[in-house]
Parts: structure tokens; sequence; C-alpha cells
């Protein structure tokens, strides 16, 4: 197995897994967060697919860290990695990005 299907990258369930997922406090509110994260990863997910990328190679996923807080992880090839990379660096030229930059 390669990629996000790999079970030492993704846990038995394809999430990840560390010691704070293990833990929930029932007050928390993590669906709130979720869904948050959630919006995001797919907004991320679209622009992805609209850039001409393929999902496999690069995907956003939702998930909580700790007290709820939304996060959006990141799940990547090598080669969406490169390909991201060099998008960035040419879409930073032309746009003056570095003004975003605090």
């Amino acid at each position: 197995m390669t990629g996000f299907d790999d079970p030492r990258e993704t846990g038995e369930w394809g999430v990840d897994r560390t010691f704070e997922d293990a833990i929930w406090v029932r007050e928390v509110p993590y669906v709130k967060g979720w869904a948050e994260a959630r919006d995001a990863a797919m907004a991320w997910n679209n622009a992805v697919e609209e850039a001409g990328l393929r999902s496999v190679d690069l995907k956003a996923v939702a998930s909580t860290g700790a007290g709820g807080v939304p996060v959006v992880r990141l799940r990547a090839t090598v080669e969406g990695i490169r390909t991201v990379t060099e998008l960035l660096r040419l879409g930073g030229r032309s746009l003056g990005a570095r003004r975003w930059v605090r």
C-alpha cells in the first residue's frame, strides 16, 4: 500500500491518530469545530480540482484539535507537494503575494 491508504499513515479508520485524538471531553464542541474545518477543507479541495490537480495527490481533511479547535490537515504525495510548491512560487511572483505576509 502507498499514499493515503497506507495504514501506517492513517490509522485503522483512515484518519490520523495522535494522543490528542484519543481524549474526548464531553463539554467541548467538537462538531462545531469540525464543521468549520470541513468547510475550509472543501474550499481547498475544490480549488485543487479547479487548478487541475488530482485529489489523490493533494487533499485537505477536516479535523479538530484540543478544545475543539478546527484543524485542516493537508495530505499529499511528494508529487502533489512539488506541484503546489511550484504553483505557489509562480503565483506569488505574479500576484505580488509578499504583500500578504505579515
